[in-house]
């Protein structure tokens, strides 16, 4: 059986103003980016919150996003560790950025917090791979796996083959595992071996990160 999983890599949440309740990081869905948000605050309600996005060591914004969702938590509840999702983000290059949380923007009693963590706004990943047999026997001892990975620009969403990027490919109950590369086209392919001690079905997963 051949299966495939996007491993999505986002930088660790660094608390700002010395308060680190209230994490971010970065979700592609459909080609389009979006920041995701984790509610760990009580100073504060969801419906408040104002995701702000800049480059790093740079003060200006890109981009303003609010959070959706917000009206699925009642006024009884403060809805602690709830996360939600922005608005879809839009941004002028590829990069990462830092996100700033922003409770009741323009208020008196107004709550920045600093980086929070990270959007990494980049071409949206689309893993897609097969096998050449759906099971191993005597006669058909060796599996050939191949996949082909694009990516979609979540501006234009031209989408265009993943060329050079690696792709870590295990079987888990034979405990076969290695790297393979995509070529020009996106393509990838990788063998793997059996013999009269495997299990005659197994789990084979490619992975990639960002």
């Amino acid at each position: 059986m051949a299966s495939s999983a996007t491993l999505i890599a986002v930088p660790a949440a660094h608390a700002g103003d010395g308060d680190s309740r209230g994490r971010t990081e970065t979700v592609q869905e459909g080609g389009k980016i979006y920041a995701s948000y984790e509610h760990m605050s009580s100073g504060f309600r969801p419906e408040d919150v104002t995701l702000k996005i800049h480059e790093k060591n740079k003060s200006e914004v890109l981009a303003s996003v609010r959070l959706e969702g917000t009206d699925k938590c009642p006024a009884t509840n403060d809805c602690y560790e709830s996360v939600f999702r922005s608005e879809p983000v839009t941004l002028p290059a590829m990069g990462s950025y830092v996100i700033d949380v922003v409770a009741r923007e323009g208020q008196s009693n107004e709550v920045v917090r600093h980086s929070t963590g990270y959007l990494n706004y980049g071409p949206n990943p689309k893993l897609t791979i097969s096998s050449s047999h759906p099971w191993v026997s005597y006669d058909n001892p060796t599996i050939k796996v191949s996949g082909f990975l694009v990516a979609e620009d979540p501006n234009t969403h031209e989408v265009k083959p993943f060329t050079g990027v690696g792709i870590y490919c295990r079987a888990r109950d034979t405990h076969g595992e290695g790297w393979v590369w995509t070529n020009d086209a996106g393509r990838f392919t990788t063998t793997e071996y059996y013999n009269e001690y495997s299990p005659t079905t197994t789990k084979f997963d490619c992975m990639f990160d960002e």
